[in-house]
């Protein structure tokens, strides 16, 4: 409440997760209600758990992805070079860098330390020689939304929203759309849909099937905690998983 009062945004949420069990430990929105005078609300939309039910544009998080990626499938580490000038046209559409002047010839690591948007556009370019064909869009697609499940509900045991994902072979999913989506743009995805693709792209490549359960308690009184549930594995490998954690790190460190 204090953040957002002090950023000057009218609604906000919170989510905390554990990556290696996909156990939700607390989530929480503003504004809120008090459960015991939930009449007095005005609006009902202060009922949703907008961590579950209301997606939104991601942004910079999903560079996190799109490094996984580019590290998993050879085009990309945190040592590859590419020439930035702060833009790069994809057709008739120029992506800008948010931070400028970081120009030149530059690592992966320096991209990502800076949240450049071109270091991101430049994966996946790779993936197609050189440009985001049809063939890099559908390596995109297999990897933001069939293995780290973006656009798909969680499998969490209260109300969620899938969320947006546009597919390649749609229309809208042309490399523009396909560029603005390796920097987190161009897609609308839930806060819990995008915590358990993040903690699977850190925690060696699982990933776990989001709950709020700790367990269950029988008619005696006996607590039975509840098992993590894996829905897939290896979605990327263990040693991409490994390097990405030290290349947010040191991103962090920067």
């Amino acid at each position: 409440k204090n953040r957002l009062e002090k950023s000057g945004a009218k609604e906000g949420s919170v989510l905390v997760m554990d990556p290696q069990t996909g156990k939700i430990m607390a989530m929480a929105n503003f504004p809120t209600y008090n459960p015991a005078e939930f009449f007095k609300v005005q609006d009902a939309a202060a009922f949703n758990n907008r961590t579950a039910t209301a997606p939104y544009e991601n942004g910079s998080v999903i560079k996190a992805l799109t490094m996984a990626m580019g590290i998993d499938t050879g085009v990309a580490d945190q040592n590859s070079t590419y020439y930035n000038t702060d833009s790069v046209k994809i057709d008739d559409t120029t992506v800008n860098n948010a931070v400028l002047g970081h120009t030149g010839t530059i690592t992966m690591q320096t991209a990502m330390n800076y949240s450049l948007n071109t270091g991101m556009v430049e994966i996946a370019s790779r993936l197609g020689g050189g440009r985001i064909t049809k063939e890099a869009r559908d390596t995109m697609y297999d990897y933001y939304h069939n293995r780290f499940e973006l656009g798909q509900k969680t499998g969490l045991e209260i109300a969620e929203s899938s969320g947006i994902l546009i597919s390649p072979d749609e229309v809208q999913g042309n490399a523009v759309r396909y560029s603005n989506m390796s920097f987190g743009h161009g897609m609308n995805l839930t806060m819990v849909q995008t915590a358990t693709a993040f903690s699977a792209a850190i925690n060696g490549g699982t990933l776990y099937k989001t709950s709020i359960i700790n367990g269950e308690v029988d008619k005696y009184g006996n607590f039975a905690k509840k098992d993590p549930e894996i829905r897939k594995s290896n979605v990327v490998k263990s040693t991409t998983s490994d390097t990405l954690k030290q290349i947010l790190i040191d991103a962090r460190r920067s």
